[in-house]
């Protein structure tokens, strides 16, 4: 349930990797005065403290939410019938077919924004190679876990647990290269829904189209675990 609990270590909120960016820009500066080992790998532990802090501040509960999750009783598990075994292989392969999809267009964009913006060279070049390979990786453990799941039987293990509120969290990109009047604004929303247990606080991210849902089934087999809403 860890990998569950701490799916959005940050909640959905953007600003600890600003942050963690700012860092590791301003960290070098800081450490030019001594040697060149300091000053590169200041670049790797500055904006790990950074997520570090977020991580602690955002994880940090509430009176409230402390007194909810100790008047929580622990879970009781059940074992999965066909209906919840034929939802889980259903669920499995739209998500299975959504992470390659999102991890090839990641993999294509990096590639083209780099070609584009600093042309050909080795050093584009490695980036590519190590976004395709990001990719190929994605989808070796995208093929591994829907295998698993594809075999789900009777001795799979559920709960059904009540959403405790739902939330959105806007994302905006700005588009324009020649004046800030003449940018353009995209907003979207993203939704994240909150529910406890006994051991704490879970946060996870919503697929886009569900909508408000007042139920997450959390399916465990074979020390894999998955979740679905309902």
């Amino acid at each position: 349930m860890k990998r569950l609990k701490y799916a959005c270590p940050f909640g959905g909120k953007q600003y600890p990797f600003y942050l963690a960016v700012t860092a590791m820009v301003t960290a070098p500066l800081l450490c030019l005065s001594l040697d060149i080992i300091a000053t590169v790998s200041s670049m790797l532990w500055a904006p790990a403290i950074v997520l570090v802090i977020c991580f602690i501040i955002e994880q940090h509960l509430t009176p409230d939410e402390r007194a909810i999750i100790a008047e929580t009783p622990p879970p009781l598990w059940n074992y999965a019938t066909e209906d919840v075994i034929d939802s889980i292989r259903a669920s499995e392969n739209r998500d299975a077919r959504a992470e390659l999809g999102a991890a090839a267009v990641i993999a294509f964009a990096v590639c083209f924004l780099f070609l584009v913006g600093f042309g050909v060279s080795a050093f584009t070049v490695t980036l590519c190679c190590l976004a395709v390979l990001c990719c190929i990786i994605a989808f070796v453990y995208s093929l591994w876990k829907s295998e698993i799941w594809a075999q789900v039987d009777d001795s799979a293990m559920y709960i059904d647990v009540p959403i405790h509120h739902m939330y959105d969290v806007k994302h905006t990109t700005t588009r324009g290269r020649h004046t800030w009047i003449m940018r353009e604004s995209t907003v979207w929303y993203v939704s994240y829904l909150v529910f406890y247990l006994h051991d704490g606080r879970y946060t996870l991210k919503v697929p886009g189209g569900e909508g408000d849902r007042d139920i997450v089934r959390i399916i465990k087999y074979k020390n894999s675990i998955r979740w679905m809403l309902l």
